[in-house]
């Protein structure tokens, strides 16, 4: 092979595979004399061999998975194609209340395949809008182009679309076509579940800023309506815990919220949750009854400086403890006490005091403890480097 990029590997049984051919182009590949088999024969003379490798078939996908678009400004979608100039384009809507059932078809979110279109055209979607786009085309090359979709969206009110793109004038059973789901809204679901139910926070994705009065529909696997609520002031709703309680059919499967026919969003309670387990889930203990924050100005310091402390106490409530004199333990790095002094309180439960460390103080992690009793543990420790 006369191409340095083309290498050679064994296919399996009987066969050499040759890797790093490109389509479009004409390869010559020599087999020379003496080339062995696998029942030990030899090749008696070189043969040369010329092939031209041809263009890709056109195609056309959707990249990624994400369906939310941006209710400001011209709604575009990416679509990817390759070889191709022109697209035939259909645009379907999905009613809410076919909504649920479209995921659990696993049509939501993913290529509708032929053999099933006819029947979600029939039962799921209605036809809204079909039309063509013309696309840019490199010759075997994944080209990216933005479908604007203001003209087809253009009048038609808040909901779930499905977008179908196909290559004209190709067998779909062959080259099918690419699908994306999609719903333009401003409204960004939150839900958070705990013994005391179901928790919903609606936020304008645009601004971040709470949504107020919109309605929130809880539903459940056999698409009934389990319950309805309206966010307050902060953008909150909550549904009673014995709503969530339910097996079979009756689980909770959806929630949908709704802004008057100006917009929707949806989010699905049976995909799997963010798993945050990584990161540390454990969380903070219980507050004691006295609860002390402490902090210094640095957290490295030169021998011969002066450390600045800070430490606020407070009760379980977070509420100020006034009056209450704290004992400040500092220990060199070989847990050696190097001082300890006693620190009144200076208002508000606060502490503002010094620690002098001398030039000739050891080098390392020096620990300072915080005590109200100084036969009990430390209420709280703080670390920092001479």
């Amino acid at each position: 092979m006369k191409d340095p990029g083309l290498t050679v590997e064994n296919g399996g049984w009987r066969q050499l595979c040759v890797a790093g051919l490109e389509h479009g182009k004409r390869y010559s590949v020599t087999f020379r004399e003496g080339l062995p088999a696998a029942d030990g024969q030899a090749m008696a003379k070189s043969v040369e061999i010329t092939q031209y490798i041809r263009d890709r078939a056109p195609g056309v996908k959707f990249p990624g998975r994400g369906y939310v678009l941006p209710k400001a400004g011209d709604p575009a979608l990416p679509v990817e194609t390759v070889n191709t100039e022109k697209l035939d384009l259909v645009l379907y809507k999905v009613t809410d209340r076919n909504l649920l059932q479209s995921i659990q078809d696993y049509y939501f979110g993913a290529p509708i395949n032929v053999y099933s279109e006819e029947y979600f055209a029939d039962t799921v979607g209605e036809e809204l809008w079909s039309g063509t786009a013309a696309v840019k085309q490199e010759v075997n090359k994944d080209v990216t182009t933005r479908l604007p979709l203001g003209e087809a969206l253009k009048g038609l009110p808040a909901g779930i679309y499905a977008l179908k793109a196909a290559v004209p004038g190709v067998d779909p059973y062959t080259i099918p076509p690419g699908w994306q789901w999609f719903v333009i809204s401003d409204l960004g679901v939150t839900t958070l579940s705990g013994v005391d139910g179901l928790h919903v926070v609606v936020r304008s994705l645009g601004t971040a800023e709470a949504k107020a009065g919109v309605s929130v529909e809880l539903l459940n696997s056999a698409n009934a309506i389990l319950g309805t609520a309206t966010t307050d002031d902060e953008g909150y709703a909550v549904f009673d815990a014995g709503l969530t309680r339910g097996m079979g059919g009756s689980a909770p499967a959806m929630v949908v919220v709704k802004e008057a026919d100006k917009d929707i969003a949806f989010l699905s309670l049976t995909d799997p949750e963010f798993d945050l387990s990584d990161r540390g889930v454990e969380g903070r203990e219980a507050a004691p009854p006295v609860d002390v924050f402490v902090t210094t100005d640095r957290g490295a310091y030169r021998a011969g400086e002066t450390v600045y402390v800070t430490a606020l106490a407070h009760d379980a409530e977070q509420a100020a403890v006034e009056g209450l004199p704290l004992t400040a333990v500092l220990s060199r790095p070989d847990g050696v006490e190097y001082s300890r002094q006693l620190v009144e309180d200076a208002g508000a439960g606060g502490h503002v005091f010094s620690l002098p460390i001398a030039g000739s103080a050891p080098r390392g992690v020096w620990r300072l403890d915080m005590y109200a009793d100084l036969e009990a543990s430390a209420l709280s420790s703080k670390t920092f480097l001479v």
